[in-house]
């Protein structure tokens, strides 16, 4: 069977869900949550080297992907987070769609 492109249907690339989700909450922070976040992530979640670097929210999550601070199983320091810059809209958000993005 094929897409709607022609492409063969197992040849379509089948996205992370929890990339997904960390998309989606990356769009929907603000510079000014943005901000924040990295006071609040500096020094005991991502070391300052690393979080001066930081220009966007993706690029946040990214980090704390990689140093296995968040993952599909445990978003509680991501909900916290977003808790911490008054954004209850992005926890609710969280743990409604973990695991199903």
């Amino acid at each position: 069977m094929a897409t709607s492109r022609g492409e063969p249907e197992n040849k379509r690339l089948k996205l992370d869900p929890f990339m997904t989700l960390l998309v989606e909450l990356s769009r929907q922070i603000t510079d000014e949550n943005l901000c924040d976040l990295k006071i609040l992530c500096s020094k005991k979640v991502i070391p300052e080297r690393d979080i001066d670097k930081v220009k966007t929210a993706g690029e946040l999550f990214k980090t704390m992907y990689k140093m296995n601070k968040i993952s599909e199983n445990d978003t509680s320091l991501l909900e916290d987070l977003v808790c911490g810059v008054g954004r209850q809209d992005l926890v609710d958000y969280i743990k409604e769609n973990k695991g199903t993005v």
